[in-house]
This record gives C-alpha cells, sequence and structure tokens, in this order.
C-alpha cells in the first residue's frame, strides 16, 4: 500500500523553504534564528521538525 505524504505537510515544508531562502537574501546565512523562519513561514516554532 502506498503511503501519500499529508497536503498540509507538503505545504508546511514548502513555506519554511521559502521563508529561509528569503531570509538569506536579506540577512546573510549566519544571522538567522529559527524564530526568524518561523516568524516568516507564519508557522509555530514548536512546528519545526527537531533535529536528533
Amino acid at each position: 500500500m502506498n503511503k501519500k505524504t499529508d497536503l498540509r505537510i507538503l505545504r508546511t515544508k514548502q513555506s519554511i523553504r521559502k521563508a529561509f531562502y528569503e531570509l538569506i537574501q536579506e540577512k546573510g546565512y549566519e544571522a538567522i534564528t529559527v524564530q526568524d523562519i518561523a516568524d516568516r513561514a507564519m508557522i509555530n516554532r514548536n512546528t519545526l521538525p527537531k533535529q536528533t
């Protein structure tokens, strides 16, 4: 059985990626914070995947 990825997850990932690329252009990589990405992507910071 094929398991499809939820469309909401795909949109969230796309929003995070877009926010990250925009912020790199504006602030540079070293100046970006996780909160900056969450704010730009209009998501709650808890939505971002945790690093293991």
